[in-house]
């Protein structure tokens, strides 16, 4: 038996749901505007007024199976020493993206 046909094996095995991951998108222009809309306790020491869309990595957001609006989210802010990395969590509504606690 080859690695490949090994793992296809596994994969057989692995209920699709275990597979499944709830992941969103979030665009830097998204996130800018949540971050400016946040309480400024919710933000890790983010300079909101300062922020900008090319100031800004979404790296990922990845959501639990109980609450499928919520994210926590890994993304980075550029600033004069290199980029620094957060993580947060954030909801989608209607009314877009927001920082929660």
């Amino acid at each position: 038996m080859n690695v490949l046909t090994f793992f296809a094996a596994i994969a057989i095995l692995i209920p699709a749901s275990a597979l499944a991951v709830n992941r969103a998108q979030i665009t830097p222009s998204e996130m800018m505007a949540a971050i400016r809309a946040a309480d400024p306790a919710q933000l890790d020491d983010v300079d909101a007024a300062n922020v900008t869309v090319s100031s800004i990595r979404v790296i990922r957001c990845i959501g639990s199976d109980e609450e499928p609006t919520e994210f926590e989210c890994v993304w980075q802010t550029r600033s004069k020493g290199g980029w620094t990395n957060h993580k947060s969590w954030l909801a989608i509504d209607g009314r877009g993206w927001h920082f929660i606690n």
